[in-house]
């Protein structure tokens, strides 16, 4: 920057002497370094990229080590109270975005500020003396001081509240995407969307008030630190000018250049010291809730290893001694007290209760999810972690977890192929042909599907629960009513193979049929007590095979059901197609053009105050030329009073271009909010009219992230629409205005270069700058 600094000194010099020669070579060294300094600036950045994504990573590791350990995913999901973390995956993705790109801001803010401050106010001692030195760390000071009195302090506030805002709406649209089914078949939809665009309205609510107070702070921030300086430091520099009667124009001229870029590098490098603190005041709620978030997992994770202190080792047996089963709720609620069974290796247990009585959650005991006031309870691989006990318990639930991955990924889960082979073709056949579910190994083959859990029925989940069951073949399995959407013929065929394959088992269960594969039923009374009832087999046997549930056969029931459903919505996936094939082949200009048709709309008066606002902005910048060049002619004159006057006139239209420039900040602000409203009414409208979320997700297919692009993705368009129309507007009325005032000051011969400067530029960025 130095050397800059220097070359345009002597640009200046060759002008003003008329000296063509020495002009041209240093334009020739000024190209060079302007290559070398955007070279610099390029690596600058990329090492700054660099040391965000380290951090971030980091940050994300020790977020996902304590997020897992000891499934602390499980507990911080249901905390009570103030204790509760809301949108806890926005924090460990969003959130730690956010604080990474903060942390290096700052530090590349006082790694780029501390040598510039101290070699230009070196630079400024030589030049101008000891109070030219301290001129700009002097105002700065006092600029701070006045800044921090009026500085809005809720910024950090603000956007905690549009962080937890967008969350709940995101998951709003989410829930609806999820539950398409459900929706249409209880005939929802208006009641959807109602819901949809209430939280849609919140986030504009917060968004707007977030974007007032970032307006007021930026405000503050131009009038004290960008605009105002500029007035006061070029009079402060040419002042003691006017007294020098012994320099000529030409020399006074030099050594002002030489001073204002000295003093505006001294600001520079302090302004970034001092907007540290700003930013730091915005990070500093991100970073509470982050941290506030680690040390929750942490004490998730010592308070789930003194659980395991009433957990004890049993090779051959699940044993309840005297355990009182309790809510974590605070206060908590007693379920079960003083309960005491067990279960050899080779006997069965059936499981019953009312709703609520706590079936479910004697197992959340045994597996150390819940803690256990008194008691002890032993049980195989006491000690060991989840994954290590895999072929001691197996819990089946009754909604099956299916991950992405291919069709043999959700037999081996929760083990990893990783290159070896878990199984073999041959055995994965027979697993799938055991559950009757053959057709899928034809079907997806090696094929990695992302959403197995909307492309299977409840009764295809639940049989490849089943088959996932008899592949880590364990000594004890918890069935917790697994079998609920699969035939009669399914769930004898369990039990038998259980038996087969010696996989002891305990089922939570309402129907009565299922005695007859099990040896004791331990009921559950509901009012804190059980009792323990043997089960002889051989009375229930006709009634396990002749006994119909009602309803008959749950499976075709649940198939007969979604084949209907998907019958009387058969008529939109024609439509859908129809539309898919409407777009194919339009080009993204057009696409652009129907989306700005769509927004703006309803904007006419917003944009035309925007578009009069630039003009006057460019106004000010035209008015504020004049007056530098003013003041210039009358510090080469030594006419103080031309000087003073038009430096008064310079600080006070400064403040107002200021006022200016963060008016047409916030009209963006409005019509980036106002079409956001318009496109997201629009958008809702389509999503909900004729059942389209429902087709788009189980029919089309077209489009699996409805949720994203209804929320995020549609309040970023119309923020960067809004952008485009304002810095598209800016620089045409501006490179219009300043062409003609230039052209009519130097000429056509003087403008030619310029013009093909341009013209080169342009066409290097089109074929150089990549995509």
């Amino acid at each position: 920057m130095s050397r800059s600094i220097s070359m345009v000194l002597k640009l200046v010099s060759a002008v003003f002497n008329k000296r063509t020669g020495v002009l041209r070579e240093n334009l020739g060294a000024c190209c060079i370094l302007t290559a070398l300094g955007s070279l610099c600036n390029s690596l600058y950045s990329y090492n700054e990229e660099c040391l965000e994504i380290s951090w971030r990573e980091k940050l994300v590791s020790i977020a996902h080590q304590k997020y897992f350990h000891k499934a602390a995913y499980y507990h911080v999901a249901g905390l009570p109270g103030k204790l509760a973390i809301p949108n806890c995956d926005s924090l460990i993705t969003g959130d730690v975005v956010y604080i990474s790109s903060r942390l290096v801001s700052l530090v590349s803010a006082l790694t780029g500020a501390l040598p510039p401050i101290l070699w230009y106010t070196y630079k400024l001692y030589q030049l101008r003396g000891l109070k030219m030195a301290f001129l700009p760390h002097l105002y700065l000071m006092m600029a701070y001081e006045l800044a921090q009195r009026f500085f809005p302090k809720d910024i950090g506030l603000r956007l905690k509240e549009v962080a937890v805002t967008v969350g709940k709406y995101r998951k709003a649209a989410s829930r609806v995407q999820t539950h398409a089914e459900a929706i249409v078949a209880a005939g929802g939809v208006e009641r959807e969307a109602e819901l949809l665009a209430e939280n849609y309205n919140a986030t504009v609510q917060v968004h707007s008030d977030l974007k007032w107070t970032i307006s007021k702070f930026q405000l503050i921030f131009k009038v004290a630190y960008t605009y105002g300086c500029r007035a006061w430091m070029g009079a402060f520099a040419m002042a003691p000018l006017l007294d020098m009667h012994n320099l000529s124009g030409a020399k006074q001229i030099l050594v002002l250049e030489n001073t204002m870029l000295y003093i505006m590098e001294a600001l520079v490098g302090n302004g970034k010291i001092l907007t540290m603190h700003a930013q730091q005041q915005q990070m500093f709620p991100q970073c509470k809730r982050f941290c506030t978030l680690l040390d929750t997992l942490d004490q998730i994770g010592q308070g789930s290893q003194r659980k395991t202190d009433s957990t004890t080792e049993a090779n051959d047996m699940i044993r309840f001694e005297g355990v009182q089963v309790c809510t974590p709720t605070d206060p908590p609620r007693l379920l079960v007290e003083n309960l005491s069974w067990k279960l050899p290796y080779g006997k069965s247990l059936l499981l019953t209760g009312h709703n609520g009585a706590g079936k479910s959650s004697i197992f959340r005991c045994l597996g150390e999810l819940w803690p256990i006031a008194k008691g002890t309870i032993s049980r195989p691989g006491a000690k060991a972690t989840p994954f290590e006990n895999l072929h001691n318990i197996f819990y089946v639930p009754q909604k099956p977890y299916l991950s992405m991955g291919t069709i043999a990924d959700q037999v081996t889960y929760p083990l990893a192929s990783q290159g070896q082979t878990l199984m073999s073709q041959a055995e994965l056949d027979s697993l799938l042909e055991l559950v009757q579910l053959e057709d899928l190994g034809q079907k997806f083959g090696q094929r990695h599907i992302p959403n197995f859990d909307e492309v299977l029925s409840r009764g295809e989940q639940q049989r490849l629960a089943i088959a996932r069951l008899f592949f880590h073949c364990p000594k004890f399995a918890i069935l917790d009513e697994c079998t609920s959407a699969v035939s009669r013929e399914m769930e004898q065929m369990l039990y038998k193979e259980c038996e087969r394959r010696g996989i002891s088992y305990i089922t939570i269960c309402h129907r009565p049929a299922l005695k007859a594969y099990h040896d004791s039923n331990l009921n559950l009374t509901g009012d804190g007590g059980y009792e323990i009832l043997p089960l002889k087999r051989e009375l229930f046997g006709d009634e396990a095979c002749s006994v119909q549930e009602p309803g008959g056969d749950t499976e075709t029931l649940v198939e007969q059901r979604t084949d209907r459903m998907r019958a009387k919505l058969a008529g939109y996936q024609d439509q859908q197609h129809q539309v898919a094939r409407k777009k194919q082949g339009v080009s993204s200009f057009i696409k652009f053009v129907r989306v700005f048709k769509v927004m703006v709309p309803g904007s006419h008066k917003q944009l035309l105050r925007l578009l009069a606002s630039i003009a006057v902005q460019t106004l000010c910048a035209e008015t504020m030329s004049r007056l530098a060049a003013t003041m210039l002619g009358g510090m080469l004159k030594r006419n103080k009073r031309v000087f003073w006057t038009a430096s008064a006139i310079s600080f006070f239209l400064a403040i107002g271009s200021a006022f200016v420039e963060e008016y047409v900040g916030h009209l963006q602000n409005q019509v980036s909010l106002t079409w956001s409203s318009t496109l997201s009414k629009t958008l809702r409208g389509l999503f909900f009219r004729n059942n389209a979320f429902y087709s788009i997700k189980q029919l089309d297919k077209s489009v699996l992230d409805a949720d994203q692009r209804l929320t995020e993705e549609l309040h970023e368009l119309s923020q960067e629409c809004s952008q485009l129309w304002s810095n598209c507007i800016t620089p045409m009325i501006n490179s219009l205005w300043f062409t003609i005032r230039l052209q009519s000051l130097l000429g056509w011969s003087a403008m030619k270069p310029f013009y093909l400067y341009m013209a080169a530029a342009t066409l290097m960025l089109r074929l150089c700058l990549p995509d």
